[in-house]
């Protein structure tokens, strides 16, 4: 399910973005791009829902594995496609896979990053961002910085 959320989540972003994006779109296109948006968020919802259904009916079985530092890479590339400038820069202790991050505390990084992502398209639409992971005194420092103040 995580690669259908993510894909979703890509779809929103762009149906999102896409009036910053493209200059002199028509009201009606505005309001289309509007409508995918929501139609794909709630979409994402009636999965998050369903899945919640069919796991509290069956044994905890195997989950899909949780997205994590090593994905934060393709969510950085899926944002760039949605066409907002971003580049990801890992510590070396991370990039190289010696940094041992609890999965817990790896899939919140990746949420985070996911969540201020949208909020860039969203509020700073092409503002150039940056994202920065690190291990750092005993902490994951997660920064998402853009050049360009909030609309």
């Amino acid at each position: 399910h995580d690669v259908v959320a993510h894909h979703m989540s890509v779809i929103t972003v762009q149906a999102d973005s896409a009036p910053y994006r493209i200059s002199g779109l028509p009201k009606a296109a505005e309001e289309e791009f509007t409508a995918i948006a929501a139609a794909a968020r709630e979409s994402l919802g009636e999965m998050r829902r369903l899945l919640s259904v069919l796991r509290s009916e069956g044994t905890e079985g195997d989950r899909a594995p949780q997205p994590g530092l090593d994905r934060l890479q393709q969510l950085v590339e899926a944002t760039v496609r949605a066409g907002l400038p971003a580049e990801l820069a890992l510590s070396k202790e991370l990039a190289s896979g010696r940094g041992e991050v609890p999965p817990a505390v790896a899939l919140s990084a990746y949420r985070i990053v996911q969540e201020a992502l949208a909020n860039v398209v969203r509020h700073a639409p092409g503002a150039r961002t940056r994202v920065l992971v690190a291990p750092e005194r005993g902490h994951l420092l997660v920064l998402v910085v853009n050049e360009r103040a909030a609309t």
